[in-house]
């Protein structure tokens, strides 16, 4: 991933952020625009990897359209995850995901630590996974869990090798 990329993907993702953190919303223009400024800049790159990195990107978002459809992701989380699939492109996309995963049950802790709501969800969760109950329905911005993967996928190929999954 190039510098512009970088600069580009930290960009976006915090702009997307902050949005979700206040509307519980990421605009469809930011992330089709992260999309194709990350494809554009792949463009010296060769073709080669500008078509991984779409192909790497139209699969995270079949698997995010899945999670969309289950409950468990947002709309505007899985075209931000597609979009910054296609900046960090088709070799970091496994540890960009795995990255994210991980903020997302730290970030989703937090959220609901901070409303109280912690205790009500793990009996929730409890009910679900013992009797097949209805569970509670909640958001959490994941825009900031994406944008934590999306940072430490730049850093883990920069300036902190340390982060490197072996994958």
């Amino acid at each position: 991933m190039t510098m512009i990329e970088s600069a580009l993907l930290i960009g976006a993702v915090g702009v997307a952020a902050v949005t979700d953190i206040r509307t519980r919303r990421i605009p469809n223009l930011l992330t089709a625009g992260l999309a194709i400024l990350a494809l554009v800049a792949h463009l010296p790159e060769g073709w080669n990897t500008l078509l991984s990195s779409l192909s790497a990107a139209i699969l995270v978002y079949i698997l995010g359209a899945f999670a969309y459809h289950r409950g468990i992701f947002g709309g505007g989380d899985v075209k931000l995850m597609a979009a910054a699939t296609c900046a960090i492109g088709a070799g970091g996309a496994v540890a960009f995901v795995l990255y994210t995963l991980i903020a997302g049950g730290v970030v989703t802790l937090i959220d609901l630590v901070r409303q109280q709501r912690l205790r009500s969800v793990l009996d929730s969760t409890t009910a679900v996974l013992g009797f097949g109950a209805q569970s509670a329905h909640s958001t959490v911005p994941y825009g900031v869990a994406i944008a934590l993967g999306a940072a430490t996928s730049v850093l883990a190929t920069t300036v902190a090798p340390f982060l490197r999954l072996p994958l």
